[in-house]
């Protein structure tokens, strides 16, 4: 199993297990951070297992959300975590309309 610190260093990991005669899904997992448009592709090619998605859709929401409610006089956490999204085969069509979306 391959953990790749970003997307990029995925589809270079890639390559060189393609070049070393190995099969991504049989003799290795290989996984990225990001959800990188190529990357989305490649897991749906099956060519890279997964990545994961650091939704900045729903952060800039929260984000608006929080800043409305301090400058109404509102109270605010101190603190908002969101959850990375799991990308795999079964949901990276699904993330790919979320980013590309108008």
């Amino acid at each position: 199993m391959v953990f790749c610190n970003n997307d990029a260093m995925a589809l270079g990991a890639a390559q060189a297990i393609e070049a070393a005669g190995g099969k991504v899904g049989e003799d290795i997992y290989l996984l990225g951070v990001d959800a990188l448009a190529d990357a989305l592709e490649m897991i749906m090619d099956g060519t890279i297992t997964g990545t994961v998605f650091n939704n900045h859709i729903i952060q800039a929401e929260k984000t608006a959300e929080a800043a409305e409610k301090f400058f109404n006089g509102e109270s605010v956490e101190v603190k908002y975590t969101l959850d990375y999204v799991k990308v795999t085969k079964e949901n990276a069509q699904e993330i790919t309309n979320m980013i590309t979306a108008d």
